[in-house]
């Protein structure tokens, strides 16, 4: 550990001459292409990507106010928030990604003009939302009545296992949420989830600041306050987007009459592009809350640490994965149409828009890499470990949303095994041995977990891209 910071400098240093070397090239190529007129592709992508880009970020910004409110409160009790978070989402990431195959499926129905598929497929997409969200309700149960298997700081265990159980109570509501807005995002609607994923942003904090801190005439609940505050606005977000399905003109024609018809026709064609996708999300997620429980050896201070940056970082990666999400939908309609030359121009143009952005994120979190943190707490034990992370979290904002934007188009391309493959390699075959190594056998601490981390990242980058554009040639396109 007393190696941390000297070192860390070390690996700065050789991360931005390499990371120069290999952007090079591509700068040059985007500039020239800056010069042209922004053409109908990119257009396409950004106005379906907007909307869900919001309600991709209203998601974040939920945790954010939790750790900001919960802040006022102690480093433990964010620490606490923010493990117990981490492990429901691991818990859960599974589920998440096999509903991130309907848009795909939905779009290319629609593509087809087999309206009455869709709606069978939105049927078949809540049941199995019910189904897993109860597994899931049980899994998180489990696990924090064995909190002490992640080996946390005594006051962060004390906080996060009542945290964990209720959380874990909003895992039905939370998938059915989900079901519905990847079925309205399939069909192109996607203006009416983000307007409520964001009021029930507002409705977290109104409920946080009732429950966390006792507010007019409820008990003060501290951080379990935030934990029902979060399963409240979830069961909210759920009735509002069934409501929007059944009475909205819009839906009328590909929605079934009744949720229970036809609700386990699908099922085989989901699961099967549908459990490969999820584990995608698993081995990335899975990384990061493996990285976290090495944070959490190091202390209650990294622990909080790891906390405080991984909220931006999230913000970002949520930006280009609605890029991704608004590219596979894009591209899955192409192929529905039997277009390839537009499914390859839809992927490639998602990638160029994911440089632009994540090379301005980079910038911010480098340039403001002590500011960031001071915002959230001014705990000087935490900031001292928070702000070198910080610098970390921006060199490696380029790999993570080109990886992330990949995957979306490869699965928009139902091209999913091999990426998963590719996806456990880079984060359980390099990133967390190599983290593991630098933390602590060599001393580098909290740094060296990240560094690993983003090494990973990087190399996961690198095969999906060359995968989308051998995948994505016309000869090799595969068409379902």
């Amino acid at each position: 550990m007393s190696r941390s910071y000297l070192s860390n400098d070390i690996f700065k240093i050789h991360f931005l001459l390499a990371f120069a070397t290999t952007t090079k090239s591509f700068l040059v190529y985007l500039c020239e292409s800056c010069m042209q007129p922004i053409n109908s592709f990119v257009k396409r992508i950004w106005n379906l990507s907007w909307p869900i880009i919001l309600g991709q970020v209203s998601y974040v910004l939920m945790g954010i106010a939790d750790n900001i409110m919960v802040g006022k409160i102690s480093s433990a009790a964010v620490a606490a928030v923010g493990f117990s978070n981490t492990i429901f989402f691991t818990v859960s990431i599974i589920g998440i990604g096999i509903l991130s195959i309907i848009p795909p499926l939905i779009s290319k129905s629609k593509a087809e003009n087999e309206d009455k598929k869709c709606g069978d497929l939105l049927n078949n997409a809540i049941l199995i939302a019910c189904w897993m969200g109860a597994i899931f309700m049980v899994v998180s149960y489990v696990l924090a009545s064995h909190f002490s298997w992640f080996k946390q700081d005594p006051a962060v265990a004390a906080i996060g296992v009542e945290f964990l159980k209720v959380i874990g109570y909003s895992a039905i509501p939370l998938f059915i949420f989900l079901a519905a807005k990847q079925f309205t995002d399939g069909l192109g609607f996607t203006k009416e989830s983000m307007y409520i994923a964001l009021g029930a942003v507002l409705l977290n904090i109104v409920l946080n600041y009732i429950f966390i801190y006792g507010n007019f005439g409820a008990p003060a609940l501290g951080a379990l306050g935030a934990a029902w505050a979060t399963f409240i606005s979830r069961v909210a977000m759920a009735v509002g987007m069934l409501w929007f399905i059944l009475k909205s003109k819009k839906t009328k024609k590909y929605r079934s009459l009744s949720f229970t018809k036809n609700n386990t026709l699908y099922h085989k064609e989901i699961l099967k592009d549908g459990i490969p996708s999820g584990l995608q999300y698993f081995f990335e997620v899975g990384a990061f809350a493996v990285a976290n429980l090495f944070m959490g050896w190091m202390g209650k201070d990294v622990s909080a640490a790891y906390q405080i940056v991984i909220s931006p970082a999230a913000l970002s990666y949520l930006f280009v994965s609605g890029f991704g999400i608004g590219a596979s939908i894009l591209v899955s309609e192409s192929i529905g149409e039997h277009n390839k030359i537009n499914a390859y121009r839809f992927g490639l143009n998602a990638l160029k828009m994911t440089f632009v952005f994540e090379l301005f994120t980079c910038a911010i979190f480098i340039i403001f890499h002590q500011a960031i943190p001071e915002a959230y707490l001014s705990d000087e034990n935490v900031l001292r470990h928070a702000i070198p992370l910080m610098f970390i979290v921006g060199l490696f904002q380029i790999p993570d949303g080109i990886q992330c934007v990949c995957l979306g188009v490869l699965r928009g391309m139902y091209d999913i095994k091999i990426p998963t493959l590719f996806t456990l390699i880079a984060y359980w075959g390099v990133a967390l041995p190599l983290g593991y190594f630098l933390a602590f056998s060599q001393g580098y601490g909290a740094p060296g977990v990240w560094w690993g981390l983003s090494i990973g990242l990087l190399s996961s980058a690198v095969l999906l891209t060359l995968r989308f554009f051998y995948i994505a040639k016309p000869s090799n396109l595969y068409q379902k």
